[in-house]
């Protein structure tokens, strides 16, 4: 597949993977997202990390494998922004995971993808 093709196929994976986990965050808004939400969303982000990246393969893996976790990073940013200048109203627990639980999985899947044999 020709380069940019295949490149606007990946962003557009990506926006999608970040706009279901964003709908994922916000389905359960009253009490925050529950355990099988957050594993679901793993599942989500590992699965989307895991397949661009070996899509990708050789072509900055863990980009790939950090990318769709863009709409989660961004409102783990806005939490700890809250958390820190309005510590009542904000939640570090919550902030953290929104930050970091894309990227890792993510990251897990990317490093995943790149261990396996080529095709």
């Amino acid at each position: 597949m020709k380069a940019v093709p295949k490149t606007l196929v990946s962003i557009i994976v990506c926006l999608l993977a970040g706009l279901a986990g964003l709908a994922l965050v916000f389905r359960d808004l009253p009490v925050g997202p529950g355990p099988g939400l957050i594993a679901l969303g793993g599942l989500l982000y590992f699965s989307a990390g895991f397949g661009l990246s070996r899509w990708h393969r050789g072509a900055r893996p863990l980009l790939w494998g950090l990318a769709p976790g863009w709409s989660l990073t961004l409102l783990g940013v806005i939490g700890i922004w809250v958390t820190v200048t309005d510590p009542p109203s904000g939640h570090w627990g919550l902030a953290l995971l929104f930050l970091l639980g894309p990227a890792v999985a993510g990251s897990v899947g990317a490093v995943l993808a790149t261990r396996m044999p080529k095709d």
